[in-house]
């Protein structure tokens, strides 16, 4: 059995009240971020500003919020699974002060995004040193989808070929890639084995843009294959003109087995046009 030091050395809380000003609290922070071996933990009182393709902001509520070791930023409420605001990994996080407050920016410099974080109360910070798994296998209905798409063929298209699985990106790996050369065709697919959200097709969209700047100028559409959509996502679906695929009607026989699948009319949607 591996001997391990204490969770003291592991997760520590930073004692704001030790401080005698938002600079030295904003300096050790920003020491963390620097070292980048901490993910730091906030739950505070805090306004959200986004910049960037769009624009939001989320006035004064508690949140948490976490800084990951590299670039990542999410920030939570009290509902929901997926964080209300976000950046990828990557990002250029740092802490300053303005009008006597302590200010996170969060920067995506490539594509000029930042999300701005004001705390107006901090009520708990805490630093944590979290390992990264050298082996992770996921089993499981996404990964049958996956397979059973590559075994039939892309049902949007049946002429497109698969050319990628799992393609390595800055923003994570993209599931499955075909192109079809007649139409000059390129898909990019995403496979959730639930319903799909906000987050999701964020996701595509980042994949997209950064496929079609290695496309060699093919037309790049972005195909999310989901269990069910929100209503929000189904609106930036339209937005990005991409195409939506329901498999709520996706069937499992036998697991040993390969998949005994069909596509209902409902089953399979352009929300594209």
């Amino acid at each position: 059995m591996e001997c391990r030091e204490s969770g003291e050395d592991y997760y520590k809380i930073v004692n704001t009240h030790i401080y005698k000003n938002l600079d030295e609290l904003k300096d050790l922070l920003n020491k963390y971020i620097y070292h980048k071996d901490h993910i730091i933990i906030i739950v505070g009182y805090m306004k959200i500003i986004y910049r960037g393709r769009a624009s939001s902001e989320a006035d004064y509520a508690r949140r948490l919020l976490m800084i990951k070791p590299d670039g990542t930023l999410l920030i939570h409420e009290a509902r929901g699974r997926d964080p209300i605001n976000w950046q990828p990994p990557g990002s250029i996080c740092s802490f300053g002060i303005e009008n006597q407050e302590l200010k996170l920016r969060c920067q995506r410099q490539q594509y000029n995004e930042e999300v701005i974080v004001y705390f107006k109360d901090l009520f708990h910070i805490g630093v944590a040193i979290l390992d990264v798994s050298n082996f992770f296998e996921v089993k499981g209905v996404e990964k049958d989808i996956v397979d059973q798409i590559i075994s039939t063929g892309l049902p949007i298209d049946r002429n497109a070929k698969l050319v990628g699985k799992e393609i390595s990106t800055p923003h994570g790996k993209i599931d499955l890639v075909y192109i079809n050369n007649e139409r000059n065709i390129m898909y990019i697919i995403e496979v959730k084995n639930e319903k799909a959200g906000v987050a999701a097709v964020d996701q595509l969209r980042r994949y997209v843009e950064y496929m079609k700047q290695h496309s060699r100028g093919r037309n790049i559409i972005g195909v999310l294959i989901a269990n069910g959509i929100s209503d929000e996502a189904i609106k930036l679906i339209l937005t990005y003109d991409f195409i939506f695929l329901n498999i709520r009607n996706l069937r499992i026989i036998k697991r040993e087995r390969k998949l005994d699948t069909y596509l209902k009319d409902s089953s399979v949607n352009s929300l594209s046009s």
